[in-house]
Formats: structure tokens, sequence, C-alpha cells
């Protein structure tokens, strides 16, 4: 069973900054939970506490923990409950940074610029391609082999990806392109990530199905192939991705509204701007993550 995911607020109503890793937490929009109190006891839970982002080495002992408690300066955090057994404490303000403090928000810009400048390359796909019925266009992020999936599976003929990173383009051209897709795993090497602070080597690409990678990158080779450099934390850019778009296209955005780089700029009514364009549009969105929130 999945665990509920319950997210607490402060201040009687969200911030626009929330956790840093929440895109890969929240995959399933129908068991999200964000609300000033939300009375859930029994486990399995995933209980946050609105506002904070967990240090890379934190965060990997969230994911490996069934049972979990943590605090900064003796204030909950987060609770992670799968099972009945005790869980580990954690009370360490140098591993947890406030986004309602000043020093701590200013921490953060400064590490997500980093992140930014090293171009990172999702390699891999954390949440479940969707099936999806026949389409003539798909469009979605270049990240993993997400999209090269959705294209095969709905015979479609007009592909774009999408992302802002240039580096990631790059990566999936070359893919394409490339009649050995295992040299090009280790010519990006130095840019990979896995979505965690995990340094992709030899290990994580040898674990990779070469097989079932050249059948859907193969099948790209068939088609129509367009990348085109947008951000999506800029109105304007979603605009231009939905300008470029077929009518009756499939577009996947996967966790593109909740990872590290953008939690500075996104406010909720990036949702309702997509939302409208897809309707005006008439673009089919797949299910992506995004956190209603109830106040």
């Amino acid at each position: 069973m999945k665990p509920k995911i319950i997210i607490e607020t402060r201040q009687k109503k969200y911030i626009n900054q929330t956790m840093c890793f929440i895109g890969v937490l929240l995959q399933n929009n129908l068991t999200n939970y964000v609300s000033l109190d939300v009375d859930i006891t029994n486990h399995p839970f995933l209980r946050i506490q609105e506002g904070y982002i967990l240090s890379p080495e934190l965060y990997n002992l969230v994911r490996r923990s069934n049972n979990i408690l943590i605090y900064k300066k003796h204030t909950k955090v987060l609770e992670k409950r799968l099972t009945d057994s005790d869980p580990i404490i954690v009370d360490n303000a140098f591993w947890i940074w406030d986004l309602y403090d000043s020093e701590d928000l200013e921490q953060i810009k400064n590490l997500i610029r980093t992140w930014e400048s090293d171009n990172k390359i999702y390699i891999v796909n954390t949440e479940t391609i969707p099936k999806i019925e026949p389409a003539k266009t798909v469009a979605g992020v270049a990240s993993g082999s997400g999209l090269a999936s959705i294209a095969e599976q709905s015979h479609a003929k007009n592909i774009i990806f999408f992302d802002y990173n240039k580096k990631a383009l790059d990566f999936q051209k070359d893919l394409i392109d490339s009649s050995n897709r295992k040299e090009v795993f280790y010519k990006y090497r130095e840019n990979m990530t896995l979505g965690r602070p995990i340094n992709v080597g030899e290990r994580e690409i040898e674990k990779i199905d070469f097989i079932e990678l050249d059948r859907k990158y193969n099948y790209l080779k068939k088609c129509d192939v367009n990348f085109v450099h947008v951000d999506l934390r800029n109105k304007s850019d979603i605009e231009e991705l939905f300008d470029c778009l077929d009518k009756n296209a499939v577009l996947w955005l996967s966790n593109v509204l909740h990872y590290s780089t953008n939690f500075l700029s996104f406010t909720q009514d990036f949702y309702d701007i997509i939302d409208n364009l897809a309707e005006t549009h008439l673009i089919k969105i797949l299910p992506y993550t995004r956190v209603c929130y109830e106040s």
C-alpha cells in the first residue's frame, strides 16, 4: 500500500517555495493532502511540515527508512511511518533548511544556482509511465526514456522533446541518432543524475536494459522528432510550448513543476495556466505531479 502523504502548512497558507524534492515524493495526486490539520495516525503515512528542505544525506536516510522522525530546533519537520517499529530520530539543524528563515533561504538559492550550472541529465523516471491511447503527436520533458516509451506505446509519429537544459536535449538527440547507445551514456556520464545524490558510474549504466532502450529509440528514428528549449518556470515559455503542439496532442509533464530548480519560482496559478491552455488548444495532459492545497 502506498503511504498517504500529508503536507502541513504554516501561517494558515502554503508557502510558494515548498520542499525541494517534493516531486520525487508525490507520484499520485489522489494520496496527497495539504492542510493545516489532517488527522492521520494509522500507517503507512508520510507527514511533512511544509517549507523545509532536507540535505541530500538526510533525504537519502528518509528514503531508506521505514520509520523516521526529523526535527529542527525541536520542531517536527518530517514523520514517516510505514510499520509499527520504533522510528529513527534525527535532530540536526545543519541538515535541514527552513525557507521561512532568511539565512537558510539564501543558502538554498546558492545551492540551486550551483545545481543549475551543472546541467544535470535525469536518466531514470521515478513515476510509472501511464498507458495511453494512440496519438499522432506526443510531447514531453527530456528526462529518462519516458517520452520514448510514450511515443512507442501510442504509435505517435510527431515527437517533441522539451527541457530548460540544452544538454538533456542533446542527450536525447544523440540517443536517437546513435548506433551504440551505451557509448552515449558514457559520453554524458559526468552530467547524469538519478534524481538523488548518487554519482552515476559504470554500475548504474550497466544496469540499464539496452535491448529495450534500443527498441524504443529505434522507433523514434522513424518519427519526426523536434527539440524545444523552453523553461516552464517562465509563463511565456509555457505558452510557447503549447503553441508548438498540434490539436489533440498528448503532453507529458512528469514532475516538471516540482523539482529542485524551480521551487523558487513556482506559484499555484501555474496549474491554472496549464489547464487553461490545455483546454483552449485541445491538448490531453497525462497525469503529472501536482499538489492541491486546501487552504
